[in-house]
C-alpha cells in the first residue's frame, strides 16, 4: 500500500509539471503571478478539506509560517521562472540540489550527516555541475535561467528548513496549521502583485490557461498531503530518496517525450549524476 500511495505521489507531480509547462509554452513566461495566486488557492483549499475542521492556529506559529511563506512564494516564481528560460529536466535537477543546503545547516546545528554517503554524494553534485553546464550545439546557458534556478534553490531550502524546525519545536503537530497560514501568506503577495502587474492581462490569461493553475494547486496539495502520509508509513531515509530519485526521472520523461527539450550528452550523463547525487543527499 504504502508503494501504490508513493507510486500515486509521483504521478501526481509529473502532472504538476505538467500543467506549469503547459502554461508557460501557451503565455511564453507571461502571467507568472496570476498562475501562482490561481495554484495556491487550490492548494489551501485542498488543506482546509483534509484537515476536516480539526484545526488549531496559534500564534508562536506564525514566525515559521511567514519564513515559509515568503520562501515559498518566492520559490514558485523562480521555478515557474527557470522553466521559461531552460529545459524542465535540469531545472528539477538543480531545484533538487536544495537538499544540500538543510544538510549543511544541520551540520551547525550539531547535526552530523553520514559522511559515507555525504562525501560521494557531494562529489557527484560538483561534478554532476561541471556536465549539465554545457550547453547544446550553437546554445548558450541562460544567465536568466542561472538566476531563477539559484533563486529556487536557495528558496527552496529555506521552505525545508523553517517546516523542519517547525515540526521539531511543535513536537510535529500543527502541519496543516503551518501550510495553511503559509499559503495565505505567499496568496495575498500574488494577488497584490498580480493586480499591479498583470491586471490589463487577466482576461487573456483566464480565457486562455484557466485550467492549469488550479490543476498545478491541487497537485501540490495532493503531493504534500501524501508525503504527509507516507512518512510515518516508509521513514524519511526511505521516502525522500525514492521522492526525489522518481521525480526527476518522470522530469526528465516529460521533457524528453512530451515536450521535446533536447539535451547534449554530457547533459544527460550530467542528469544521471546528479540523480545520483540527490539520493545520497537525502539519505
Amino acid at each position: 500500500m504504502p508503494y501504490l500511495l508513493l507510486a500515486l505521489d509521483l504521478v501526481i507531480n509529473g502532472i504538476n509539471s505538467i500543467a506549469r509547462k503547459n502554461y508557460r509554452l501557451r503565455f511564453n513566461g507571461k502571467g507568472v503571478y496570476f498562475f501562482n495566486a490561481v495554484a495556491i488557492l487550490f492548494s489551501i483549499l485542498f488543506f482546509l478539506i483534509s484537515a476536516g475542521g480539526n484545526l488549531h492556529f496559534s500564534w508562536p506559529l506564525l514566525p515559521y509560517a511567514i519564513i515559509f511563506g515568503i520562501c515559498f512564494g518566492l520559490c514558485n516564481i523562480a521555478t515557474l521562472s527557470a522553466i521559461n528560460y531552460g529545459p524542465l529536466a535540469l531545472t528539477s535537477l538543480f531545484v533538487s540540489y536544495s537538499t544540500l543546503i538543510p544538510t549543511i545547516h544541520g551540520f551547525f546545528l550539531g547535526e552530523r550527516p553520514n559522511l559515507k554517503l555525504f562525501i560521494p554524494g557531494l562529489a557527484l553534485f560538483m561534478l554532476s555541475l561541471l556536465l549539465t553546464n554545457k550547453p547544446t550545439k550553437g546554445e548558450k546557458i541562460s544567465g536568466k535561467w542561472l538566476f531563477y534556478v539559484l533563486l529556487a534553490v536557495v528558496t527552496n531550502a529555506g521552505c525545508s528548513i523553517s517546516q523542519t524546525q517547525q515540526q521539531v519545536d511543535f513536537h510535529e503537530q500543527y502541519g496543516n496549521e503551518l501550510m495553511i497560514l503559509a499559503l495565505t501568506i505567499a496568496e495575498v503577495f500574488y494577488i497584490i502583485m498580480m493586480l499591479l502587474t498583470e491586471r490589463k492581462e487577466l482576461a487573456t490569461l483566464f480565457k486562455g490557461g484557466w485550467y492549469n493553475p488550479p490543476i498545478s494547486g491541487i497537485a501540490n496539495g495532493a503531493n504534500n498531503y501524501l508525503v504527509m502520509l507516507l512518512r510515518p508509513m516508509l521513514g524519511a531515509t526511505i521516502l525522500f530518496p525514492l521522492i526525489s530519485g522518481g521525480g526527476l526521472l518522470i522530469s526528465l520523461l516529460l521533457s524528453l517525450f512530451i515536450f521535446k527539450e533536447k539535451l547534449s550528452k554530457l547533459q544527460m550523463v550530467g542528469f544521471f549524476v546528479g540523480l545520483g547525487a540527490v539520493i545520497l543527499l537525502s539519505l
